[in-house]
């Protein structure tokens, strides 16, 4: 059966959308709208909210709250309509009144009774990418999501504003132009290959582990984001790879420095871009991560 899906990115600040319940449901789908599109316009509904809800909402003034049983009222001038309350019936009810207004619904965990699917998003500043199993494993959609999430280096926002500035200032029609775009960033690509792979030190988790147990003199930097290092962590200096370049000045250059995030990617590409901007030549790569931590030194380490 074919995925009948059309993917589109709405500009979600610019409509007014409904969410119906005020439950971790409902915390789910604002976060998800609001980490996307900060200035996102909307209305929340619930007979009761829950405090993280109020408390988000307080940090973005396009957000209104009303702490109350739903009115079919409520749905007058929107444009999209996220359900999420925890009874069936009750969902029903409001998916049947939306699609009677012929607002667009989505309604939490039945993807029969949606117009649409809350996809998994990667965000890379202006890299935007949108994934979806139509309905079929959210699991596998989340999982998609992280390896993008890793392969993508943060530094990819700013070859987007670069490329944009080159095709402005290229001559010729259309067929040149991306032609030579296509020379161009095919250069870079394996420009960065091979940098990544061209004096790339690693340290293995038993010699790590070794390190830290001989109290060796030596700096330890996770790279990966606060909410990962809540999860699991094996100490170090948290500088999420986004903010490298803002901390260059926190890299010791007098001192073995041992960079480490999830699975070794982002470390090795925060390594990468230290190399090749501003000369380090001190900094070893965690080979496999925190997975190959819990995986060989500590198996109560949480894996994600």
């Amino acid at each position: 059966m074919a995925n009948e899906l059309y993917p589109v990115f709405l500009k979600v600040n610019q409509f007014d959308t409904l969410i119906v319940g005020g439950g971790n449901v409902g915390l789910e789908k604002l976060s998800f709208l609001l980490k996307s599109s900060p200035n996102a316009k909307v209305t929340l509904v619930g007979k009761t909210i829950l405090p993280e809800i109020k408390s988000l909402a307080a940090k973005h003034r396009e957000v209104t709250l009303f702490e109350r049983a739903f009115f079919p009222e409520d749905m007058t001038g929107m444009q999209l309509v996220l359900v999420a309350t925890e009874d069936h019936d009750t969902n029903l009810a409001i998916q049947q009144e939306a699609k009677e207004r012929g607002i667009l619904v989505n309604v939490a965990d039945t993807p029969e009774l949606c117009d649409f699917y809350l996809g998994s998003i990667v965000s890379k500043g202006d890299l935007k990418i949108g994934i979806s199993t139509n309905g079929q494993s959210p699991t596998i959609a989340k999982r998609l999501k992280e390896v993008l999430n890793e392969a993508l280096p943060e530094e990819i926002d700013e070859l987007l504003k670069q490329m944009k500035v080159i095709r402005d200032e290229l001559k010729g029609n259309f067929g040149y132009k991306v032609r030579k775009l296509n020379q161009l960033t095919s250069d870079l690509v394996s420009k960065n290959t091979v940098n990544k792979k061209m004096n790339m030190k690693e340290i293995t988790v038993k010699e790590l582990k070794a390190l830290k147990d001989s109290g060796a003199d030596f700096q330890l930097i996770d790279v990966r984001e606060p909410y990962e290092a809540e999860i699991a962590e094996i100490g170090g200096e948290l500088i999420p790879l986004g903010t490298v370049p803002q901390n260059v000045d926190k890299f010791a250059k007098d001192k073995q420095v041992v960079v480490h995030c999830r699975s070794g990617k982002r470390s090795g590409d925060a390594i990468s871009w230290l190399e090749n901007h501003h000369g380090f030549e001190n900094l070893y790569n965690l080979k496999g991560g925190i997975l190959a931590w819990a995986d060989e030194i500590d198996n109560n380490t949480e894996k994600y």
